[in-house]
């Protein structure tokens, strides 16, 4: 979003003329991925420049869907906006997920080093966001009523709720909403894959093992103080601790 090949800034969501072909613009997922390597690179000591997270965090901001108001349940009116694949294009979960994943990234990896007024609109966009997913929250599709990339909002919801440090999203407790739903949802051979496609099974498991381990938390190294709990039969076919 941020930033197109070879250095150019992105298009404005309609496509550029590259050569004889039409180029899309740099989409959200791509900004997402690129952010999520970053943050593992981080853990062996690479840091991307702050102008760098600057660039970043402004583009995902024209991927901001308008403000508008609603009606939350049991929290009165809030004002609510999500994000959206490409620049003008209609929000949903997995990509509101998305831009406040790319978000709590620069956050965690500038350590308040972003201009102040960059930093106060992040958190008002934090708010804006977490709302939207507060009013539209589910787990049986990508909402609002999607049904591709369904595990890949599960998942978002997992980054979010790691990230920022919530147990609640809105009024859920989303590990253990999300977890019990994975549970059932799990297919007889071990494997998730809710809408059928078949070039989605591989996919779909791996998304929902991501979110079943909380696979965003950083691993301290250190030992657990409380006492781990732990399967103890060694031939069983799947061990827990």
């Amino acid at each position: 979003v941020a930033v197109g090949p070879a250095g150019h800034p992105a298009g404005d969501g309609v496509g550029e003329l590259v050569g004889d072909h039409v180029e899309r613009p740099v989409d959200l997922s791509w900004t997402l991925f690129a952010s999520l390597a970053l943050r593992a690179a981080s853990h062996s000591g690479f840091q991307a420049p702050d102008a760098f997270w600057k660039d970043l965090v402004t583009g995902t901001l024209r991927c901001l869907e308008r403000e508008r108001e609603v009606e939350l349940v049991g929290a009165g009116k809030r004002t609510v906006a999500g994000f959206s694949y490409r620049i003008g294009e209609n929000a949903t979960g997995s990509m509101t997920t998305a831009g406040l994943s790319i978000h709590a990234i620069a956050e965690e990896l500038t350590d308040g080093r972003l201009p102040p007024a960059l930093r106060t609109r992040m958190a008002s966009t934090r708010e804006l966001a977490l709302n939207w997913i507060a009013e539209r929250m589910m787990w049986s599709c990508n909402p609002p009523v999607e049904h591709a990339h369904h595990y890949y909002w599960v998942y978002g919801l997992e980054r979010v709720g790691v990230l920022l440090g919530l147990e609640r999203i809105g009024n859920v407790d989303w590990y253990g909403d999300g977890a019990a739903y994975l549970i059932q949802a799990q297919n007889a051979d071990g494997s998730w894959n809710p809408a059928g496609y078949v070039d989605h099974q591989y996919m779909d498991s791996l998304l929902a093992l991501l979110f079943l381990k909380r696979a965003t938390m950083r691993e301290t190294g250190e030992s657990s103080p409380r006492t781990a709990l732990e399967t103890r039969e060694a031939d069983a076919d799947v061990r827990l601790r």
